[in-house]
């Protein structure tokens, strides 16, 4: 699984490729691609999940803090859990996003670099569909 930004591909001149870039992953065989928008500087996150059917947007409040560090990787792992886990892709990235919003929301004020430490076991809750997640833990499928 491979974590792009839009913020990385400004950094390196590519965004305008992007359309592009995306057709070209879906022809050689991708079969979904997310771009992550968290490192802009609006006040609303909004993620790309592009597949070939088509494109679609997942936009969220920006969560204020420093405790951002490892938010790709924690988005990635989030996803990827929730696919194994039976969720559609759809669902798959919303609660990957919120996953990584509670766990930045919750993180923890450590060390004096610009990004800290998220909280990488937030609260629970922001489950899209709380009553599958529950009969899933009780061995239930849907």
């Amino acid at each position: 699984m491979t974590d792009v930004s839009f913020y990385h591909l400004q950094k390196v001149g590519l965004e305008r490729a992007l359309p592009k870039l995306l057709e070209k992953a879906l022809e050689r065989g991708l079969r979904a691609v997310v771009v992550t928008g968290g490192h802009g500087p609006d006040d609303e996150v909004v993620d790309l999940l592009v597949t070939p059917s088509g494109a679609r947007e997942f936009g969220t409040p920006r969560v204020a803090g420093r405790s951002t560090h490892g938010t790709g990787c924690a988005f990635s792992a989030s996803l990827a859990a929730h696919l194994a886990l039976g969720d559609t892709l759809e669902d798959a990235v919303l609660l990957a996003q919120r996953y990584v919003a509670e766990a930045i929301r919750t993180g923890f004020d450590l060390g004096a670099g610009p990004h800290g430490p998220m909280n990488h076991f937030p609260p629970a809750g922001g489950s899209v569909d709380e009553a599958t997640h529950a009969a899933r833990l009780r061995g239930g499928h849907r």
